[in-house]
Formats: C-alpha cells, structure tokens, sequence
C-alpha cells in the first residue's frame, strides 16, 4: 500500500492500514489487491522484475533457480562473474549462463555433487533461504529451534540453520496456518518481498535494534547519510534527517515507534507496528509504502507531517 500526499496540520490525523492477507494469498497485482503488489510495482519500477508478453507479472508463478540468480543479481547490482564456472546442465547458450557465473562469484550459488546447478529448476522455499543466508553471510544461530512452525519436520537438515537465520532477521516467514512449507516452490510475488526484506537489511547505514530516544537535542538536527532500519519497539528518532530510506522492520511487532521532527528523503517501508503503535509529529515522508502481513497498522500522524 503506498500513500500519496497528504498534510496534517493542527489536528490529529490518523490513518489505519489493514492488511490481513496472509503470504501466499492469490491475488492480481495488475488491478492493485494482491498482497504483494506494492513491492512489485517497485521492483518493476526499479528494473528488477519483468513482466510478461502479455503484460502481466504472474506473481503466483513459481520462481526457476536461474530466474532467483537473475532477480538477486538485479537488485544487489551484482556484475563480477567467476571465471572459468562450468557445470554440465549449463551450456553457454544458455540466457542465465553469466547470471549464474556471477551467482557463483558472489558465493550464494553452488552445483551439487554431480557438477549441476539446475539453472530451470524451480526453487524452494528452503533452497530460496539457503541462497539469501549465503548472499547476506547471515550468521548461523548458536541454537536452531524451529519449533514455530507445524512442518518443522518436513525441513531438510542443510536448510535448518539457513531457514532460522533468515526467520530471525525478518526476511522469510510462515505462512498464517503456522507452516513454513520448506518444499513448497517460491512464487515471483514471494521472492520478490523476501529479497526486498534482504535489500533492505542489507543496505541499512545504521540500525536502531534497542529501545530508546536518539537523534539530536541541538537545534540542528543530526543528518544520517544512508538507510535506516528500526529493529526493535521502543524507538524514538528525533530531530533527524535521513537521506536514504527508513524501515520500520517486523522486529517491532505490535510495539510503538515515534518518528519527532524526522525528515526521509527516501522511501519509508513499514512492516511493523501494531493498532495506535507509529506516532509521526512535525515530520516529512517522501514515500510511505505499508507492508506488514496480518493485522493492522495505525500511523498517527500530527503537527505540520506531510507525505507526498
């Protein structure tokens, strides 16, 4: 859901956002109701995801191992191959013969022990977090438990570690049944907001993982040059300008964000946050895009905050 300009001035403006579709709800991006198409329309204004002949985005489509390659290469602007990667299902013809030479490179991609890479296979989802782990260098948890899930059972052991490391940074998730379906082949839409979740983690200049008030208390207010995450509930960002974009992670859960005389020049993603949780006084949101799965969102905004 992206929110257009809007102004509050003296009153007290609040906004709710429901978004109660789970993550593998079907749906058509085109008209705007899938869960998914908010992200999707960013990556495909960005160049990361191309649609089909016949103008759709097919986001419930599952996704090939090659087409996962393409799709991380795009977004991280991953160009340096490995030379010299030859697997014997990997022709040169092939059209993702450099993609996958840079996967390699970047080292979240391996052939298996016969030499394949299965480029047309399609990906599951405990294959797609293997990959992201492996991409991001994700540390592997001192204890993998992942008992929240139904199916715990159904993962393979070489994803366990991957599949909590991914869970744990709020890239990958269940769906609303309690299942994280390791077997299941990830869609386009799916992969598309994990890998926006991974981007996001990946590009944070500075991350606010504990609770508490920061910014600046002088009258200029103290400028981070970069992105920011908020991780954790409890966080006040106060006179402060951020010249990249701000996330709002699902760390936050249903917990309360302040954001008090806060100007982002960037795109400002909010996956957290419960029913009266994101308070934004006096401050200016260039673009607010709300993608949290399951619940509400409620942003109160007041003062002279503007989105445009």
């Amino acid at each position: 859901m992206i929110l257009r300009k809007w102004t509050c001035r003296a009153l007290c403006l609040i906004l709710v956002f429901s978004w109660v579709a789970t993550a593998f709800a079907a749906g058509d991006s085109q008209t705007g109701t899938h869960w998914a198409a908010s992200v999707l329309q960013k990556w495909q204004d960005n160049g990361w995801i191309h649609g089909y002949p016949d103008g759709s985005l097919k986001p419930d489509a599952p996704v090939k191992r090659a087409e996962f390659a393409a799709l991380i290469n795009r977004a991280f602007q991953l160009k340096e191959e490995k030379a010299g990667v030859s697997f014997v299902d990997l022709p040169a013809s092939h059209w993702a013969s450099h993609e996958i030479a840079i996967a390699v490179e970047a080292g979240y991609l391996k052939g298996n022990d016969q030499n394949k890479v299965n480029p047309d296979s399609r990906t599951t989802r405990q294959e797609a977090a293997v990959m992201i782990a492996a991409l991001l260098k994700l540390p592997a948890p001192t204890i993998v438990d992942l008992s929240a899930w139904s199916d715990a059972s159904e993962i393979a052991e070489w994803s366990k570690s991957s599949i909590a490391a991914v869970a744990a940074a709020g890239i990958m998730k269940g769906d609303a049944s309690g299942k994280f379906r390791p077997k299941a082949f990830i869609t386009r839409a799916e992969t598309v907001a994990s890998l926006d979740a991974a981007l996001g983690l990946s590009q944070a200049t500075k991350t606010f993982d504990k609770p508490g008030e920061y910014g600046s208390a002088a009258s200029a207010p103290e400028t981070i040059v970069g992105n920011v995450a908020i991780t954790s509930a409890g966080v006040t960002l106060r006179n402060m300008v951020i010249t990249g974009n701000l996330l709002l992670g699902q760390e936050i859960k249903d917990g309360d964000v302040t954001l008090d005389h806060v100007n982002v020049k960037g795109t400002t993603t909010v996956r957290g946050g419960g029913e009266h949780s994101i308070h934004v006084t006096d401050s200016v949101l260039v673009r607010v895009i709300v993608d949290k799965t399951g619940g509400k969102v409620r942003i109160v905004a007041s003062g002279s905050t503007s989105v445009q």
